[in-house]
């Protein structure tokens, strides 16, 4: 079941003077100082108050346009999922990065992990008459650190290297892989089992059958390290902690 976006983070430190005796008792009051009120101290926010996801309403439709979320999915607490996405089970969204859909669809299969500080986005408008602008990731699929995706298909068991971009209509059929660094650009496609490198990415050789087998247990490694995370961060009941901690319960 999907955790709380709202969750335990890294201290935020800081320092504040103090310029009135008033100041200095509602700085008191949160815990910002001494009750003294003569030196100024350390302030720590022990909880993260990023909004994970985001609903809106359509202004094509009318409706409500939420995210749907699968059982045992990982997102951080500092990604954005926005709008129209679905994550499948055991599907995993890293730190800082940002899914959003706010016309069409982006859907990120089961087993796939998204890394570090990616961006994937749909297209407002369709392409053309046999692409609507939806974003498709498909199950055991891996998109490294700080990729930028966009109105793009990913199929089943593919590997997207850190940093590379795939442009609108681009596709990357089944056991493909696309190098670090690269951009695949608008309507290309790379067929299935081929790596590709560059910018413009081209065909490099074939994917070894060594680098196919890895797919799936990079994958598994991904979804069991999302659990550790999920672990740390999930809260559940905010509310109920956050009152602990004005009564000092928390250690």
């Amino acid at each position: 079941m999907f955790r709380r976006a709202v969750s335990l983070a890294p201290p935020k430190v800081g320092a504040r003077s103090l310029h009135s005796s008033s100041f200095a008792k509602v700085q008191s009051s949160f815990g910002l100082i001494e009750p003294s009120g003569k030196t100024a101290k350390k302030y720590e926010d022990r909880f993260s108050k990023h909004k994970s996801l985001v609903t809106f309403g359509s202004w094509r439709t009318g409706g409500t346009i939420r995210p749907a979320i699968s059982d045992g999915v990982f997102v951080a607490p500092d990604a954005t999922i926005a709008g129209n996405v679905e994550l499948f089970p055991r599907s995993s969204v890293w730190y800082g990065v940002s899914i959003k859909a706010d016309v069409n669809l982006v859907r990120v299969g089961a087993w796939s992990n998204i890394q570090d500080n990616c961006t994937v986005h749909e297209a407002l408008a369709p392409l053309d008459d046999d692409h609507d602008g939806s974003t498709i990731i498909g199950h055991y699929v891996t998109i490294g650190h700080d990729c930028h995706l966009r109105a793009c298909t990913i199929e089943d068991f593919c590997l997207v290297g850190m940093g590379s971009i795939l442009e609108e209509g681009s596709y990357m059929e089944t056991k493909s892989m696309l190098g670090a660094g690269s951009v695949l650009k608008k309507g290309t496609r790379i067929p299935a089992g081929e790596l590709w490198l560059g910018n413009p990415a081209k065909f490099v050789r074939m994917v070894s059958g060594e680098e196919m087998a890895d797919r799936k247990p990079d994958c598994n490694k991904y979804h069991h390290l999302a659990v550790s995370h999920l672990h740390e961060f999930y809260l559940p009941n905010l509310e109920t902690l956050l009152e602990a901690e004005k009564f000092g319960l928390l250690k």
